[in-house]
């Protein structure tokens, strides 16, 4: 059964696409606990999933995948890092603009977000 549970921790990859629309959700800014609360409420991720520890011993496999997740988006789109919160540059405005290359496939196109 652990090793099932491990199969449904989402990548990092998987995470890039929730990452932003989590951040949408919270207004563009977002508290590291905030954005993993998010995207848990907005991807139905189950407790069992969200339970399992990376192997550093101090965060979930969860919270390790979004951290890699958020270093990916902060270099490849308009998104930056101070110092706890994660938020949509100011130049870019808000709503967050597509990501180049981030959307799902089946994300409907709209000249809105």
């Amino acid at each position: 059964m652990g090793a099932e549970i491990q199969a449904m921790v989402p990548s990092f990859d998987q995470l890039l696409w929730p990452t932003i629309k989590a951040l949408k959700a919270t207004g563009g800014s977002a508290s590291n606990e905030e954005l993993l609360a998010k995207i848990i409420e907005l991807e139905g991720i189950s407790e069992s999933v969200q339970a399992l520890i990376h192997t550093d011993n101090r965060q979930t496999k969860v919270a390790y995948n979004l951290a890699w997740a958020k270093t990916y988006l902060i270099h490849k789109t308009p998104l930056a890092q101070s110092w706890h919160r994660l938020r949509i540059r100011p130049s870019w405005g808000c709503p967050l603009p597509r990501a180049r290359g981030l959307e799902p496939r089946d994300a409907p196109v709209s000249q809105d977000g």
